[in-house]
């Protein structure tokens, strides 16, 4: 009998143990949804990469084809593509953590500044690859992803390095 009575109470006593478990589970899901709302216009993880210089040229192609059972050689101007890494990279992040709330929730939300410098050298085998200086085409891009990213400004600042004259096969720097 004292068994029986036992297990009933212990049976009783699942109810409110159950309604707290469901009240805290609610309370987290709240919390993870006003998390969610403060933070939507942040965006989530952010991922800089890069730079590399794209630098588009023109070359000569020679395609032969058989046109009407004759062999036929044509030569056509393509454009195509340079990507050069840096010889050096050096990048300063400023992060400002800032709290912000909604109701009783509180996160913390970030904004990076970053800033640095970066030079890039011509490949020296350029040549091997039948690229030369005169046919690079003017429009270079320097290449920066930022992946996650809600909002990004950005400056370039184009300048040659100390020492070297701006223009030169030798440098560019960024």
């Amino acid at each position: 009998m004292r068994l029986l009575f036992a297990c009933l109470i212990g049976l009783v006593l699942l109810i409110p143990l159950m309604m707290v478990k469901g009240l805290v589970a609610d309370r987290q899901q709240q919390a993870q949804t006003a998390r969610d709302a403060i933070t939507s216009g942040w965006g989530g993880s952010q991922v800089l990469a890069g730079p590399v210089l794209v630098v588009p040229f023109r070359t000569t192609q020679v395609e032969n084809v058989t046109d009407n059972g004759k062999p036929v050689t044509r030569v056509s101007e393509v454009e195509k593509l340079v990507y050069i890494s840096p010889v050096y990279n050096e990048v300063h992040t400023t992060i400002s953590p800032e709290a912000r709330s909604k109701s009783i929730y509180r996160t913390v939300v970030f904004t990076a500044q970053v800033n640095g410098h970066t030079t890039f050298n011509l490949p020296k085998d350029l040549a091997h690859f039948s690229v030369t200086r005169s046919l690079l085409i003017g429009s270079v891009v320097l290449f920066i992803a930022l992946a996650g990213t809600m909002y990004a400004t950005r400056r370039i600042d184009w300048s040659a390095p100390p020492g070297d004259q701006a223009g030169t096969d030798e440098a560019f720097a960024a």
